[in-house]
């Protein structure tokens, strides 16, 4: 795939005209929120993973990276909420619930009050 060559431009067109063609394309949606992430273009990434959401409102990815573009802003309480959006779609989705632990940590909240356990 043209993005893991370091071709960002040409796989955002790519993507733009598999959008083209099929506007549902939940897939080509998330992959620009990535590309865009990549490129630090942050509310990009964002408007990307929304429409992503918005055709697939199971996609726990996209909550998951938004809640990274969020906590890197120290945005603490909105990763929160992504995180915890995330693990109510994949309850055994490790990277968020570690992200959720560190969030919480971050926002003075004590690790006993992790709302979900690893060992379900």
């Amino acid at each position: 795939m043209l993005q893991y060559k370091g071709q960002f431009d040409e796989a955002i067109l790519n993507y733009q005209e598999a959008i083209r063609l099929d506007p549902n394309l939940f897939e080509a949606y998330y992959n620009l929120g990535l590309l865009y992430n990549d490129k630090n273009q942050f509310e990009e990434a964002i408007a990307h993973y929304v429409k992503a959401i918005q055709i697939n409102p199971d996609l726990a990815d996209a909550y998951y990276n938004m809640g990274n573009i969020h906590r890197m802003r120290a945005q603490t309480g909105e990763a929160i909420e992504y995180y915890q959006k995330a693990l109510q779609i994949n309850p055994h989705f490790a990277n968020a619930l570690n992200n959720l632990g560190i969030a919480l940590q971050d926002n003075g909240q004590p690790i006993k009050q992790y709302p979900v356990s690893i060992r379900q």
